[in-house]
């Protein structure tokens, strides 16, 4: 008996990876046997999915038998969920598709239903047994700070601020995530919440996920507090000994206000005199473990820093209550005057000389463009190479358009 999935190829059936079966000459396959579902395991040379299926099969009923299920009857049945011993022996040995379908749908219930309980225990034991600094917030601090700013902010910035000031204002650690479009306003949101930080006596860190990410942050927040008290600095891995040095021993005394760096902000060595906020820029690139290990770093263990997240990634409600249940969502929809509605187009491969054409025309009309190259890491030798790979390189054909 074989079996396999059937396709056309030249005009001939074949089956692709097929299995066989071998059968003795008295058994005979009725339409039920033949159409019966049989499990595909990920087995290797050494131990192939027929073998796995023969000893899953052996302990299969046993071990069914002796799973308690942790959701009551009637709670089952008013979501129409089979048992939890039935959902293992289905997924593993079912007779049809529906039982299969049955299976799947209880296991998933149960994965989702997990999931949901250990992100609100997470929320609990954050807002119940944690306490944070309470952030000074009033009208005349409101005043100063928008003061800072060399533009106006946009009433869907005004609305987010005040989700994250009232925040800070409370002792219960801030767990925020903010969404935005690139380019809606979210560092200038973020710096609000680090300047009321620093006006309230304490510090504030900004951790990005690359080392340029945190030099344009660094410039674009030095941009805004010009002429002002408030002290920026950056720490990344690839500062020298004897910078990254005094800069610690700095962080630690609390004279610099705003650290903005990378994942060198997470190394045991960096200690903050009084972390009051932490800010996480591109939060999908980092996990539940990296703001844990930014709470640690304050001096004072009895307190904890407040945590902003944010992302431009647009996650809709129902999916971040799902995945970011311990997290309040502020989502900023609103568009920076003269922000014009990005347009997105998806062109192939023999259109790459026109792609770069239109981008050397862009810039000779003074606007800015960037080239993403499909680079794992940031050194130099992997991102020659990425470019090296394009059968004409950008420069190349942008010194021709031009």
């Amino acid at each position: 008996m074989v079996t396999g999935k059937g396709s056309l190829y030249q005009g001939h059936l074949q089956f692709s990876n097929p299995r066989f079966t071998l059968m003795a000459d008295e058994d005979t396959v009725t339409p039920e046997r033949s159409a019966a579902m049989r499990p595909i395991y990920p087995g290797s040379e050494e131990l192939a999915s027929p073998r796995i299926e023969r000893a899953v099969k052996h302990v299969l009923e046993p071990m069914c038998a002796q799973i308690e299920d942790s959701l009551p009857e009637a709670y089952r049945e008013e979501r129409n969920l089979i048992p939890l011993g039935q959902a293992y022996k289905w997924i593993h040995a079912p007779e049809d598709e529906e039982q299969a379908f049955q299976a799947r749908q209880r296991l998933a219930f149960d994965e989702l239903l997990l999931m949901q309980l250990g992100v609100m225990m997470r929320r609990h034991q954050l807002r119940k047994t944690l306490k944070s600094p309470a952030l000074r917030w009033d009208d005349e601090l409101d005043a100063r700070i928008r003061d800072r700013f060399p533009f106006p902010l946009t009433s869907s910035q005004s609305r987010v601020i005040r989700e994250i000031a009232l925040d800070l204002s409370e002792t219960a650690p801030m767990n925020r995530l903010l969404q935005g479009d690139v380019g809606a306003g979210k560092t200038a949101v973020a710096l609000y919440g680090m300047l009321a930080a620093v006006a309230s006596g304490h510090q504030a860190a900004l951790m990005a996920p690359t080392e340029i990410l945190a030099e344009q942050h660094l410039g674009s927040i030095r941009g805004m507090l010009e002429e002002s008290d408030v002290t920026v600095e950056l720490l990344t891995g690839n500062l020298p000994d004897r910078v990254r040095k005094q800069r610690l021993e700095r962080i630690e005394a609390g004279e610099i206000d705003i650290v903005i760096g990378t994942h060198a902000l997470l190394t045991k060595s960096v200690r903050f005199k009084s972390l009051a906020l932490a800010v996480i820029d591109e939060q999908h690139r980092f996990g539940v473990a990296q703001r844990a290990a930014l709470r640690e770093k304050s001096q004072d263990q009895a307190l904890v820093p407040h945590v902003l997240v944010m992302t431009a990634t647009p996650i809709p409600r129902t999916l971040s209550l799902t995945l970011f249940g311990d997290l309040d969502v502020s989502t900023i929809d609103e568009r920076l005057p003269g922000r014009t509605a990005p347009v997105t187009r998806v062109v192939t491969q023999d259109k790459r000389p026109d792609v770069y054409g239109y981008l050397a025309q862009r810039l000779s009309n003074g606007d800015q463009g960037y080239v993403v190259v499909p680079a794992i890491d940031e050194s130099r030798a992997v991102l020659q190479t990425s470019m090296a790979t394009s059968s004409t390189s950008p420069t190349d054909l942008l010194r021709t358009a031009r």
